[in-house]
C-alpha cells in the first residue's frame, strides 16, 4: 500500500485561506449590522455566502493551482454544507457530553478543516473539471 504524501505547501495555503474567509465573514457581517441595520441571522447569511464565494476562489486558484468551474464549484459548495453540518454535529454533541461553550469551539476548529481539506483535495479538486 502507497502512503500518501502531504503537501504541506498546501495545507499551510489552505489554513491562510480559512483565516482570511473567517475576516471577510466577519467584516461582511459587521457592516451589514452596523452600516445597512441588517438583522444579524441576515448579514450572517450574506457574509457566509461572500466568505463562501471567495474561499472556493482562492483555494481553487492559489492552494490547488487549478481553473474554477461549474463542477468544482458545486462540489465546494457540497463539501462546505458537509463541513456546516458536521460543525453542527460536533457542537451539539459536546454540550450533550457536558462540555462548555469553548469546548464545542475547539472540537470543530480542530476537526472541521482537516476534514475539508481532505475531502477537497481527495474530491473537490481531485481531477480536471469538465
Amino acid at each position: 500500500m502507497r502512503r500518501a504524501m502531504v503537501d504541506w505547501g498546501q495545507v499551510l495555503r489552505f489554513g491562510m485561506v480559512g483565516g482570511l474567509s473567517t475576516c471577510v465573514h466577519i467584516a461582511v457581517a459587521y457592516g451589514a449590522i452596523r452600516h445597512w441595520g441588517w438583522l444579524p441571522s441576515l448579514a450572517n447569511g450574506l457574509a457566509f455566502c461572500v466568505a463562501t464565494s471567495f474561499s472556493y476562489s482562492a483555494n481553487a486558484v492559489w492552494t490547488f493551482s487549478t481553473r474554477m468551474s461549474p463542477q468544482t464549484m458545486r462540489r465546494f459548495a457540497s463539501v462546505s454544507a458537509c463541513g456546516l453540518m458536521l460543525s453542527m454535529g460536533v457542537s451539539h454533541a459536546a454540550a450533550a457530553c457536558g462540555l462548555p461553550d469553548w469546548g464545542g469551539i475547539a472540537f470543530v476548529v480542530l476537526l472541521v478543516p482537516p476534514v475539508t481539506y481532505v475531502l477537497h483535495t481527495r474530491w473537490t479538486f481531485s481531477s480536471p473539471a469538465t
